[in-house]
């Protein structure tokens, strides 16, 4: 549609934009480009190859990385030491603060948590601590 109505109007200028994925390629050259965000997955080892690539993009396009904030997307459920660990994401709260004490070293910004238990306050109680180690 050549005139797109808005109605009511942004409050801001534009709308930053957040780019989830990590290809090489494709998507960590169009973050460089024109992005204000990227969403990463993986651990802290994937993360800073995949800033390094972004980097490298940055250096080409002409752009500085620090203008594009670092974003993780991970599963999350706190359980208690011994618990059984079904499903992906299952950690103590102490290993969930290490791991994203990694995250951020590695140069993440915002963690994005999806926590898979969500099953009232009980699960996110939980996963108050991780929040409190940050704060």
């Amino acid at each position: 549609m050549a005139e797109t109505i808005c109605y009511p109007r942004p409050l801001q200028e534009r709308i930053p934009i957040l780019v989830g994925g990590s290809g090489e390629r494709r998507t960590l050259r169009l973050v460089a480009r024109h992005a204000d965000a990227c969403n990463l997955f993986g651990d802290a080892e994937r993360v800073r190859h995949k800033l390094a690539v972004l980097h490298r993009h940055c250096a080409a396009e002409g752009r500085d990385p620090a203008a594009i904030t670092v974003t993780h997307l991970g599963p999350a459920r706190v359980v208690a030491a011994g618990e059984p660990r079904e499903d992906h994401g299952a950690a103590t709260a102490e290993e969930h603060i290490g791991h994203y004490r990694e995250l951020a070293e590695a140069g993440v910004q915002t963690a994005i948590v999806g926590l898979g238990d969500a099953a009232g306050a009980e699960s996110v109680g939980r996963f108050a601590e991780v929040i409190v180690a940050f704060r």
